[in-house]
């Protein structure tokens, strides 16, 4: 009978936004969820305290800076088959095997999502096949190519998304089902006007993303997480501390 080779899931942990607890939670929750063999590589840009199991690529000579650093994974020089590429600020929170069996179903170069908040890729959950098409990507922005950013938020998949429609490579994309992929701030944000939607919307996702502050940490400080949301939305402060914690909790672990 013929093996099946591990699923390779990669991750960066670049910078100190993120503590060890991340990639260690991830391959928790990937134990957990994925259900099938697989290798979780984390890109590191320093040393870190990580689970035993988890592959370590040095990305300190990398030259790349915030989540432009993702990048870099469009590079055949770093992975030359293909990958699961993850966030690392998620929670997952039920089998992964729908969205596995559309990454394998899709022929495509790149499958992703769209983002939330306006008309781009989104790029938190991202199975690349190594192409000449994704190595594009990597070798634009590397030789000095820069797109106007549709976001204030600027970062990695605003040059993707850019690149894809600049060369007409929208063919060789595929796209994750949104429901899969819930926002954090997005459902907290239902949350405060249709709670029955929010709690529809968090029973079909797979994955809560949270992008920007609150991080999964915070959420689950409750004394920092108040004085979080006194300082920056005060009007908020009766709603938002404690939302989802219990299942968070739960979830990243």
């Amino acid at each position: 009978m013929e093996s099946v080779k591990p699923l390779h899931v990669v991750c960066i942990q670049a910078g100190g936004k993120y503590g060890d607890e991340y990639p260690n939670k991830l391959q928790s929750m990937l134990e957990r969820w994925l259900e099938e063999p697989f290798v979780l590589t984390c890109c590191c840009d320093h040393d870190r305290r990580l689970n035993p199991k988890i592959q370590i690529v040095d990305c300190r000579s990398w030259g790349l800076e915030g989540s432009f650093v993702k990048l870099k994974l469009y590079d055949r020089a770093v992975f030359e088959n293909e990958f699961l590429f993850l966030d690392q600020a998620i929670a997952i929170k039920s089998s992964m095997a729908p969205m596995l069996k559309l990454f394998r179903e899709t022929n495509r170069d790149l499958i992703a999502m769209r983002d939330w908040n306006y008309n781009s890729l989104g790029t938190p959950v991202v199975y690349l096949r190594p192409s000449d098409v994704t190595q594009g990507i990597y070798d634009s922005y590397v030789n000095g190519v820069r797109y106007p950013c549709k976001s204030s938020a600027i970062g990695d998949q605003d040059h993707v998304d850019a690149y894809i429609e600049d060369h007409g490579l929208q063919d060789h994309v595929g796209y994750i089902q949104q429901e899969w992929v819930a926002s954090y701030k997005g459902l907290r944000a239902m949350n405060e006007r249709d709670p029955k939607r929010a709690k529809e919307l968090l029973d079909q996702a797979i994955i809560v993303k949270f992008h920007g502050p609150p991080k999964n940490d915070q959420v689950l400080d409750p004394v920092r997480n108040f004085f979080f949301i006194l300082k920056r939305k005060p009007h908020k402060i009766l709603k938002w501390p404690g939302y989802l914690a219990k299942e968070i909790t739960e979830w990243w672990r």
